[in-house]
């Protein structure tokens, strides 16, 4: 049987914990991750006009190129070293071209297959570059 004092007990003890959840709740800053983390992809819509993905709102994008020979590039960027993500793109057969920031693995930026979904997977390893590797016209196995 437990007493009455046992009950106020745990409760004065939870009571304290959830003060102090209250006051970390609400944390500045980015945080760091010792296991997996999955998250869903920020749809960002469709765009036809230059775009930047801004690395402090989210890892992982989408994103559906609307318009001929727009650019895309990266912000947040002091903020997102060590970071790494993927952008989901859907392009309606346009051309796409890429910010100054970006260096892709074997130094040529990728002609996105047109009417297809291309991955992009990046890594940011300093305040003014991001590494990206592709991932062209992506289908199911048939």
């Amino acid at each position: 049987t437990v007493t009455t004092a046992e009950l106020n007990y745990v409760d004065g003890v939870t009571s304290a914990v959830q003060t102090q959840l209250d006051a970390k709740g609400a944390k500045a800053g980015g945080n760091t991750w010792t296991g997996s983390q999955i998250g869903t992809p920020t749809d960002v819509g469709t765009k036809t006009a230059n775009f930047d993905f801004d690395l402090t709102t989210a890892n992982n994008f989408k994103i559906t190129i609307g318009a001929n020979a727009k650019e895309f590039g990266f912000s947040g960027m002091a903020n997102a070293v060590g970071q790494s993500g993927t952008i989901e793109v859907v392009n309606g057969a346009y051309t796409l071209k890429y910010g100054g920031e970006i260096h892709f693995v074997g130094g040529t930026a990728p002609t996105l297959t047109q009417s297809a979904t291309s991955f992009l997977a990046y890594y940011v390893p300093s305040n003014s570059v991001v590494f990206v590797q592709h991932m062209l016209d992506v289908k199911a196995q048939s």
